[in-house]
């Protein structure tokens, strides 16, 4: 008759079980490590503005967040998963409003949520002499209007209120200034980089554009169209 060593055979049931465990065990460290690991990719692309980044890693988070044990999920993992969703809201959002057919109610609910997921500003300046795309600047759905200046120009000083105003009173538009003096130029910069590719001869010069990125007035008439909407703005 065979004789069987119960403590061996314990050993073995043991080890069987364990070996059994292996898989699912590193399968969960692994949905852990790719959960970290997007967090962190979304959070760094989310501080770069690099939408298209935060999507992907957005992404990648939510598919790896089922893959932890229910039982096993921490909270600073549930957190990661809601980030992921909060920024998926906002860009879903941002592209809605965009989008032609959208009711006005609609485009601008849509709006207002993406500008306050993506905290964008009503008002930024950029450029400081260097050259830039427009199209980088435009914010879809919105009324982009460009101003460049200088600190050096009196007449920019004075119209400055009335832009800020616009900006500050109407959801709907963004102010973009471009300043063209490069950093320690005293005096209108009119040689910088910035001024020569746009050819500017006289500021503040500005460009309006809409909400679907065309260009709808410049120089004069923007200028004029934009004094009229303070003014009807303050008569509100």
């Amino acid at each position: 008759m065979l004789r069987i060593d119960t403590a061996r055979a314990a050993c073995l049931i043991l080890a069987l079980g364990l070996a059994a465990l292996l898989p699912a065990a590193a399968q969960q460290t692994d949905a852990e490590t790719a959960l970290a690991t997007a967090y962190q990719a979304m959070q760094a692309a989310s501080e770069k503005e690099d939408w298209q980044a935060v999507q992907a890693q957005a992404q990648a988070l939510l598919a790896a967040y089922p893959q932890v044990e229910e039982g096993k999920i921490t909270p600073d993992q549930r957190y990661m998963a809601g980030m992921a969703h909060y920024w998926l809201m906002g860009l879903t959002f941002d592209v809605a409003a965009s989008c032609p057919g959208l009711s006005d109610e609609r485009r601008e609910f849509a709006q207002a949520m993406a500008d306050t997921v993506l905290q964008r500003p009503s008002i930024y300046v950029i450029s400081h002499g260097e050259k830039f795309d427009i199209q980088d600047h435009l914010v879809p759905g919105k009324i982009t209007v460009f101003d460049f200046y200088s600190e050096y120009c009196p007449p920019c000083l004075a119209f400055a209120p009335v832009l800020e105003g616009l900006a500050e009173g109407r959801g709907d538009l963004v102010l973009v200034k471009v300043d063209i003096n490069r950093p320690g130029h005293r005096g209108i910069d009119w040689e910088s980089p910035v001024a020569r590719q746009y050819d500017l001869e006289g500021i503040p010069y500005m460009r309006i554009y809409d909400a679907e990125g065309k260009m709808t007035a410049d120089g004069t008439q923007a200028r004029r169209l934009l004094l009229q909407w303070s003014q009807e703005m303050q008569q509100q």
